[in-house]
């Protein structure tokens, strides 16, 4: 049966640029919308933001901005989903709220929240303000942190969950009271080189190993950890050459750290352009202190015949086997220096058999099909 789907968001849409916002559920949400157009569904989105009331049409997909009424972002985002909701449901209509962050509560059946990942996960030294000064405050934080997450897990009747770290951490602290409605759709890449580009890339041989940072350049994403490393790396004449691609308030700060390194250089590349950046790299470094999912980022990587080194952080645990598709590092200096010197000296035959095997698991695990598959199964129920 097709669907009546309204996607309930903030922040996807610039009306004034006319352009969709750059971010990992800004991408997840219009691959979702594209989706489901596809397969027959007639998609709107409703986006809670601004100051103003707007409708655009984009790619085919009607947006619907409800301005803001209230100084409180919560009660903004519940009030008009609840007038959206009273609006327009019916028997054929199904309501997705595109982050659990949203904190939108619900009693419809009819009604799924995406969890995109635990984004309270924050070291306790890096909580901001008062709440990071003491440990007993940061104990307090994190209890207070932990204790509302769980709480968001009750909001609604259906959750869709980006990995299987959440899931586990919940069934930790909360009871799961049915099984059935809880649903785990893993992120996905967009696309993947050929097998015979991969076995090219391969055999290409060079000494100087590529190193790619394809991140936002902001601390919880390692941007200064992994800046200090290639620092130290390139001091003690390692044969490598480094790549930051990105933008972000680290910028300015990394930037001067490197300002006469040849073998250092800076860029941006679009997200549809992502497989195709990436397969220039051997290496690529994704060192997240907090806050991941399962990273679109190492994903993509992986499908462009990268080397992928990852913190042990989020959701990366549901996609890298140490020691088999790529290697786990703690989020610390000391831990990823110790594991690129490793790899940048790894013996050519045996850095191939680590990258055939993440470029492996990614196709076969989460390839955009599958994830098409597995949300097409779930809005037809």
């Amino acid at each position: 049966m097709q669907k009546k789907i309204y996607i309930i968001t903030y922040k996807l849409y610039d009306y004034v640029t006319r352009k969709y916002l750059i971010g990992g559920i800004q991408t997840y949400i219009r691959d979702l919308c594209l989706v489901c157009n596809e397969a027959g569904h007639q998609v709107q989105i409703i986006q809670i933001s601004g100051s103003e009331d707007w409708t655009i049409e984009c790619d085919g997909i009607k947006i619907i901005n409800k301005a803001t009424k209230s100084k409180s972002l919560r009660k903004s985002y519940q009030r008009s989903f609840n007038e959206v909701y009273t609006e327009l449901n019916t028997n054929d209509s199904l309501f997705i709220i595109s982050t659990d962050q949203m904190d939108v509560k619900s009693s419809g059946r009819n009604v799924i929240t995406i969890q995109h990942g635990i984004a309270f996960d924050i070291p306790g030294s890096l909580i901001p303000g008062v709440w990071g000064k003491f440990s007993i405050l940061q104990s307090m934080n994190k209890f207070l942190r932990c204790y509302k997450n769980v709480q968001r897990m009750y909001n609604t009747k259906r959750l869709v969950c980006v990995d299987y770290n959440y899931y586990n951490w919940f069934r930790t602290l909360g009871t799961i009271r049915n099984e059935d409605l809880v649903k785990i759709v893993p992120n996905y890449t967009s696309s993947f080189i050929d097998v015979e580009k991969l076995k090219t890339k391969m055999n290409q041989k060079s000494n100087t190993k590529k190193i790619v940072f394809a991140r936002r350049f902001v601390d919880y994403r390692g941007t200064l950890l992994f800046a200090n490393v290639i620092n130290k790396m390139i001091k003690e004449n390692f044969d490598i050459d480094v790549t930051f691609a990105g933008s972000g308030p680290l910028l300015e700060k990394i930037n001067s750290m490197f300002e006469n390194r040849s073998n250092v250089h800076f860029t941006s590349f679009s997200p549809c352009d992502s497989i195709a950046f990436h397969k220039q790299f051997d290496i690529a470094v994704v060192p997240t202190i907090f806050s991941e999912g399962t990273s679109l980022s190492l994903l993509e990587a992986m499908a462009a015949g990268c080397f992928p080194i990852a913190t042990h952080v989020g959701g990366m645990t549901n996609v890298l086997l140490d020691g088999y598709n790529g290697r786990f590092v703690a989020p610390t200096e000391e831990s990823l220096y110790k594991c690129l010197c490793e790899v940048v000296g790894m013996p050519s035959s045996i850095f191939a058999e680590y990258v055939f095997h993440a470029y492996e698991t990614v196709t076969r695990a989460f390839s955009k099909e599958s994830w098409k598959k597995k949300w097409l199964e779930i809005i037809s129920e």
